[in-house]
């Protein structure tokens, strides 16, 4: 199963630097071995832009939900994405999204928890996740309907 997912970025702070750098992102299914790790080659398009106020790298991931029809990002890098007020004054601390694609729509799936590692790799990195993405069930009850509506069941 192919899934776009997409990391809306915003510039959360005036003096931080000029762009954003991503690192890397994992998303995995549960299952020993399923994890998936995307680097910077790995973005299919973007929204936005990297010096601008906001981002959006989207990835194409291919991934089998686990039984109870859920992936998760465990972990992800992005420099210059969030500053802490407590240290940088004037910071909105605004968080990252997490968003999946439905249907062409982008659609949010939650605010990404952070952690920013002031002194790993020049400064400015952000640790992200972990977020359990819980995605809509592949048969719904619109599809039945559908079905019933198509279809003459003797």
């Amino acid at each position: 199963m192919i899934i776009e997912l997409g990391i809306k970025c915003y510039r959360n702070f005036p003096a931080s630097l000029n762009w954003f750098q991503f690192g890397m992102l994992q998303v995995h299914n549960f299952s020993p071995g399923s994890v998936q790790t995307l680097y910077p080659a790995d973005i299919a398009y973007e929204e936005g832009s990297v010096d601008g106020q906001t981002w959006t790298p989207w990835f194409y991931v291919d991934i089998e939900p686990s039984i109870n029809n859920q992936i998760r990002m465990s972990y992800g890098e992005i420099r210059a994405l969030w500053y802490p007020a407590w240290a940088f004054p004037g910071s909105t601390e605004k968080l990252p999204e997490l968003y999946i694609k439905n249907a062409g729509e982008a659609v949010k799936v939650a605010d990404i928890p952070v952690d920013y590692v002031a002194d790993w790799g020049g400064g400015g990195w952000v640790a992200l996740g972990p977020v359990t993405i819980n995605l809509a069930p592949p048969i719904t009850p619109e599809f039945w309907t559908g079905f019933a509506n198509t279809y003459e069941i003797p």
